[in-house]
């Protein structure tokens, strides 16, 4: 039944709407909440440009049933509206569309009141949970018994949620996903931080609560109050303080040497990255010997042993190719080379090669840049 009243509620609020736009079409986008609408529409009429003493009157009626916020919206915004007064029989029309709202409204509260007197009859394990109060709000606003117990708890959280505007100002004092069971005396005794997960657990709990009242199990409510029990339990247990995190001591300085892989191949690496019999007599010098600057600068680069005239009368003997440190080419580029060969290609080496003697005709030498 309180869902036929609010399809009704509705109703009206559209009628209103579509008639009350040509004299105020803002105020449909300034006042969103329809019964708010209503009344608002009830007591400005036609005369929203009003001055003096009958608008400082209307401004504090207005304020009785609008948000100081948008009570100052919709007086500047009717100040500088372009609408058109209404005939006498459309404003009459929608007076009175205005009252019955109010009294279908008046009823939907008695119906309340009523419901909530005999809710522990009807839910026991609700009421247990919630309080009457809380139940008969959201078994109303459901549509009965049966139809919230098939509702999801998503669902349930938001059973009651008022669309609010913001007339301009930030968004952060918003509160998303806030219906009845946000309001629950249980969640609002929450830290601001967790109310928001608070609200989840009751509402998950108001699913169950709800089952069970609907197939008449538990009429004792012994399971309404299992379950609030957990969801005190749970509220607790996200209020608690963190662990103290335990200042974790030092590793003793033992000066262990440190572990160095041995083996043939890693010997066989460093023989490959190590120093040149070249490199080493750079870096030897013989005593008593003035060495020479090669840079011509007061710190420079040295040959050491192989500069001319050294002991050996200057000459540096031939180099010796080393397997150890010589090039090696990976067997993947081996199979490639390989591969490419047998198909009769020329691959880009062969190709570079190639072009150190192009002109060995004529002979002429090229060098590739």
């Amino acid at each position: 039944l309180a869902a036929d009243l609010d399809g009704e509620i509705n109703v009206i609020h559209k009628f209103v709407r579509d008639k009350y736009e040509k004299r105020f079409p803002e105020l449909e986008t300034l006042v969103p909440n329809p019964l708010e609408y209503l009344a608002a529409v009830k007591l400005l009429g036609n005369e929203i440009n009003t001055k003096g003493q009958n608008k400082a009157t209307v401004q504090e009626l207005l304020g009785q049933i609008l948000a100081p916020a948008t009570c100052i919206v919709v007086s500047v915004t009717a100040s500088t509206t372009q609408g058109k007064s209404l005939e006498a029989d459309e404003l009459h029309a929608v007076r009175e569309a205005c009252d019955l709202a109010e009294k279908l409204h008046t009823d939907r509260i008695s119906m309340y009141r009523l419901v909530e007197l005999r809710m522990a009859l009807i839910a026991p394990n609700l009421v247990h949970l919630l309080g009457a109060a809380t139940t008969a709000l959201l078994v109303s606003q459901a549509g009965g018994l049966a139809p919230l117990s098939r509702m999801p708890a998503c669902n349930i959280q938001v059973l009651g949620r008022q669309k609010k505007s913001l007339a301009g100002f930030s968004s952060t004092t918003a509160l998303p996903h806030a219906g009845f069971v946000y309001f629950h005396p249980l969640v609002q005794s929450m830290p601001p931080d967790l109310k928001s997960k608070a609200a989840k657990i009751l509402a998950s709990k108001c699913t169950l609560a709800a089952r069970v009242d609907s197939l008449h199990e538990s009429p004792n409510g012994a399971i309404g109050i299992a379950l609030l029990e957990q969801v005190r339990n749970k509220m607790e247990k996200l209020m608690e303080p963190p662990p103290v995190k335990a200042n974790k001591a030092l590793p003793k300085p033992l000066d262990k040497a440190s572990k160095k892989r041995g083996g043939r191949r890693v010997r066989k690496m460093k023989e490959r990255m190590g120093m040149t019999d070249l490199r080493k007599s750079a870096n030897r010098m013989n005593f008593g010997e003035l060495q020479e600057d090669v840079l011509q600068d007061h710190m420079g680069f040295d040959l050491g042993q192989v500069k001319t005239g050294n002991i050996a009368g200057g000459r540096i003997r031939a180099g010796v190719v080393d397997n150890k440190t010589r090039v090696k080419m990976s067997q993947k580029m081996q199979r490639q080379m390989e591969r490419q060969r047998a198909q009769g290609g020329v691959t880009s080496i062969r190709s570079k090669v190639s072009r150190y003697f192009t002109a060995q005709k004529r002979s002429v030498v090229a060098f590739i840049d």
